[in-house]
């Protein structure tokens, strides 16, 4: 965030990990691109009719990767489209230092300009894969009427106490960090990282005890599950460490990066461009899954 644009007013159009990908890829809203749930919920498809910002790239002559941690996001989803490779997600979810390892000689053996996209899973449920032998030496709340709010494949025993779901939670988050500078050192260690535009982001949130159902996500448009993390690094160091407190959507991304590399717009984009300025959008719209009660 030190060296680029933090957007502190950012959210995604929903808060379930397919649909909301693809609208980052398209610059569409899910009623647009028509994919409204993931895949295994029963979700449709990314039609082939429809550009993606990684065409675009191909066809700029980019060599264009992929490498995904999460099984949501499997070719059969539609977002292979553009990619000449397209690298995880087929059998299982991974870590994101897998991942990593993934991307790495890929990115060493490129010559050309390159688009690639790192997706990490690891701040994703559930929360007990970061549980460390020393949680176990705290006595945790462990209240019935409380393990209702908690779904199933959130649960730890019958732990209710939000420390600890929170804990694991965060080191979720920190581990993901890690792997964004594993990237970061491997652009920088090609000589790569000056030039860079680099966006991270999140393609939701994660609700914690605001609603009934707690610990998850894609069951509410609320600001919890919606608002995201977006920083831009600009190549060279434009306006690096300023804040930018404009509305923000995922679907901004595809007009973002498509107008810095000077290549054609995708058709039908509701977002606008970070690259110039502007006031943003007055609002945007957020919706949850229909996947979930």
């Amino acid at each position: 965030a030190a060296e680029g644009v933090l957007y502190t007013d950012a959210f995604s159009p929903v808060s379930v990990t397919g649909p909301a990908f693809v609208s980052m890829m398209t610059g569409l809203e899910p009623g647009q691109h028509g994919v409204l749930t993931n895949l295994f919920r029963g979700g449709k498809p990314l039609s082939e009719s429809i550009d993606t910002l990684a065409e675009r790239f191909q066809q700029a002559d980019y060599a264009t990767g992929a490498f995904v941690s999460a099984f949501t996001l499997r070719q059969a989803l539609g977002l292979r489209q553009g990619f000449d490779v397209y690298n995880g997600g087929e059998q299982s979810n991974r870590e994101g230092a897998i991942t990593t390892s993934m991307f790495a000689p890929w990115m060493a053996v490129q010559e050309s300009s390159v688009f690639a996209w790192v997706h990490l899973f690891d701040a994703h449920g559930p929360f007990y894969r970061w549980i460390e032998p020393s949680d176990s030496e705290t006595e945790w709340e462990r209240d019935p009427e409380r393990l209702a709010h908690i779904p199933q494949y959130q649960r730890i025993d019958d732990i209710t106490d939000a420390r600890l779901y929170q804990k694991l939670y965060a080191r979720g988050v920190e581990y993901a960090d890690k792997q964004v500078g594993v990237v970061i050192e491997h652009l920088k260690g090609q000589g790569r990282y000056e030039d860079a535009l680099i966006v991270l982001l999140a393609d939701h949130g994660e609700g914690f005890e605001e609603r009934r159902l707690w610990y998850d996500h894609g069951t509410s448009s609320h600001v919890e599950q919606t608002q995201i993390p977006l920083v831009i690094k600009w190549p060279r160091g434009v306006r690096a460490g300023s804040v930018d407190k404009r509305l923000a959507t995922l679907m901004d991304v595809a007009p973002t990066v498509l107008d810095r590399a000077q290549l054609p717009a995708l058709p039908g984009t509701v977002g606008q461009s970070l690259w110039e300025a502007g006031s943003g959008h007055a609002v945007v719209y957020s919706e949850s899954s229909h996947c979930k009660r």
